[in-house]
């Protein structure tokens, strides 16, 4: 938050939001559920451009293994 709009709101209530693109609210939604996240896209011939993104705790399948990074 901005200090510009906190000196607007001292209240604190957040800016409003700008609507991101589907996929990214999407990707943003399964996240804090605690999910992974992958897409692919593919750029001008041969490319293909991968991300992803990988939450290890809570592992909701097996909550009793750790995150490998730990």
């Amino acid at each position: 938050m901005s200090t510009a709009h906190l000196r607007k709101h001292p209240g604190g209530t957040p800016p409003p939001r700008t609507p991101a693109h589907p996929l990214v609210d999407a990707a943003a939604e399964r996240l804090h559920a605690g999910g992974d996240v992958s897409y692919g896209h593919y750029l001008e011939r041969p490319s293909h451009l991968s991300l992803a993104v990988v939450t290890c705790s809570p592992n909701r399948t097996l909550p009793e293994l750790a995150c490998p990074c730990a």
